[in-house]
């Protein structure tokens, strides 16, 4: 991601008319279904792994915390697709959201990696746990 205005303008410079054309049909279509799919898949996944750990109450509330971070990701993945659209409904003209799009880009990616593999990771730490417990 760009983290500058001015690195996402060189961006949409580099694209040309076309290509900025195709990449706002991509963000109003795609970009905003994927995202509904990816939210759709995190929450069945974190569930799937709180249904693993039901029995163990201090693991149950840890993930539930999990299950926020499907919707932190999906709030930052819709925020980010418009703040794009924001930009090239007004290109050539600069928009002081530019500059921030590489932020939400990037809290957007470090959500739906901890969502995808949080829930999973702290099942099986507790799994290796609790047979550390158990008398040999």
């Amino acid at each position: 991601p760009s983290f500058s205005a001015a690195g996402v303008y060189e961006r949409l410079e580099a694209m040309g008319e076309a290509g900025r054309t195709a990449y706002r049909q991509l963000i109003i279509t795609i970009d905003f279904v994927f995202p509904v799919t990816v939210l759709f898949f995190l929450l069945a996944w974190t569930r799937f792994f709180i249904r693993k750990t039901m029995n163990q109450a201090q693991m149950l509330l840890l993930m539930k915390l999990f299950a926020v971070l499907p919707f932190v990701y999906f709030i930052f993945d819709m925020l980010e697709n418009l703040m794009v659209l924001a930009v090239l409904s007004r290109y050539p003209a600069r928009s002081a959201i530019a500059e921030f799009i590489g932020y939400f880009t990037v809290i957007k990616r470090g959500s739906m990696l901890i969502a995808l593999f949080a829930p999973p990771l702290s099942w099986l730490g507790a799994r290796i746990w609790r047979r550390s417990l158990q008398p040999a």
